[in-house]
């Protein structure tokens, strides 16, 4: 990875809220990896959920442990810290696995890692703060097809939070909210604000804590052809389109002590 393209996936990640890090493994790598996560998964939770925690799977050795190979082999530490010089960004926990988790086109889907944290005052000078460095890593076994396959986002959305502004916040979540309750009807918006990320298998997507963001759902057409979950978010896909990926955290101390608090509010609330 060059120093230089880096950069300005650096800038991207600041300006938009998320970036594309092409070919940090390579595909036959991921596609080697798939059916043996695919076939773990089904194993030890089959339908009842679209999410795995990574110390659920394999060895709990971390050196042996199939995420954890991936996550922890030192390309996605240097990713960071071409990413992030100087500034101590690591993979945090937790790590998952998904598969299947595919969200109807017209369902509320459309949402913040950081919850409940931006309704309250209190913590708008901490996600504000020019020193907070927080957000997700996802690794995709699959393109972004009429299936789906990786996430939408609002790109700049993160400003809403990243600005401290109540009234840029309000406006964000006014458009979000359009999508939201009307999402035949605002389709030209969609559109317009939205982007799906496409990716390569062997392509990282980092995206901020504060963006808005959804898991890409499948076309119109393909959706009324499939079985989803009246509990979650999973759906009934034919095998050779099923869905999986992989999640981590990143960031530094202060980003994850913020996200302690959410985890302390989440709790006491």
């Amino acid at each position: 990875m060059k120093t230089k393209s880096m950069r300005g996936h650096a800038r991207m990640l600041s300006k938009l809220g998320y970036c594309v890090i092409p070919n940090v493994f390579s595909p036959s790598e991921i596609s080697d990896l798939r059916p043996v996560l695919e076939s773990k998964f089904d194993e030890l939770v089959g339908r009842a959920s679209t999410s795995l925690p990574w110390h659920d799977i394999g060895d709990s050795d971390p050196k042996s442990n199939l995420i954890s190979s991936l996550f922890f082999d030192g390309r996605i530490s240097r990713m960071l810290n071409q990413l992030f010089p100087n500034e101590n960004v690591r993979v945090l926990p937790g790590l998952q696995m998904h598969k299947n988790y595919l969200p109807h086109s017209r369902r509320k889907s459309w949402h913040v890692d950081s919850g409940s944290l931006k309704l309250k005052s209190k913590y708008r000078s901490d996600l504000s703060h020019k020193s907070f460095k927080f957000g997700h890593i996802g690794i995709y076994f699959q393109e972004n097809g009429p299936y789906g396959g990786s996430i939408d986002v609002f790109p700049g959305s993160h400003w809403g939070l990243k600005s401290g502004n109540a009234i840029v916040m309000k406006g964000f979540d006014y458009v979000v909210q359009i999508l939201a309750r009307f999402p035949a009807l605002s389709s030209p918006l969609r559109r317009l604000v939205t982007r799906r990320i496409e990716v390569n298998l062997g392509d990282v997507v980092l995206f901020d804590w504060r963006v808005f963001h959804r898991g890409s759902p499948a076309s119109r057409k393909i959706e009324k052809t499939i079985e989803f979950s009246s509990t979650s978010y999973r759906a009934e896909l034919p095998p050779h389109y099923s869905k999986l990926s992989l999640y981590s955290r990143f960031g530094n101390s202060f980003g994850w002590d913020v996200h302690m608090q959410q985890m302390k509010e989440a709790k006491s609330s």
